[in-house]
């Protein structure tokens, strides 16, 4: 791992003795890649570098709040669903929030804001309403009920 970085500027300065314009627009690419996805990278690090440094005997939220942020981060949530489980992992050591959050949060992640519009067009605008709110309603009521399936197989 400590290679990959001085092993990508020694090919970069190999292939560019050879093409340098090629080189030149294709590290101009990368570098307005790394602008577009900076962004996204700071967000992430600020967020771990807070559920880290909350210490999990002070650290609570109240039961109706943590059920307010499972619902809602999961409905606003984005990309491959793996990439949220170490961040859930923490939530849930640092005691943050229960399993019953976990699961909220995952069955919230249904919601495809995006997506409401053509899901509008397709169906309906009462459709997708109505589609969406009961999943952020319902939401609670799965994260309750897996808690509870749970404890009868453990």
């Amino acid at each position: 791992m400590r290679l990959y970085l001085p092993a990508v500027i020694l090919l970069y300065l190999t292939v560019a003795l050879f093409a340098p314009t090629k080189t030149y627009v294709a590290f101009m690419g990368s570098i307005k890649l790394f602008l577009a996805i900076l962004p996204a990278f700071l967000v992430a690090i600020a967020l771990n570098y807070l559920l880290l440094t909350i210490k999990s005997e002070k650290a609570s939220f109240s039961n109706k709040g943590a059920w307010m942020s499972a619902v809602v981060g999961g409905a606003l949530s984005v990309g491959p669903i793996y990439a949220w489980y170490p961040l859930l992992g923490v939530m849930r050591q640092r005691g943050l929030w229960r399993d019953e959050h976990v699961a909220a949060f995952l069955y919230a992640r249904a919601v495809k804001l995006p997506l409401i519009p053509l899901m509008a067009h397709f169906f309906g605008v009462p459709y997708a309403l109505l589609f969406n709110a009961f999943l952020l309603l319902l939401s609670p009521i799965a994260g309750w009920l897996t808690t509870q399936l749970m404890r009868l197989i453990r």
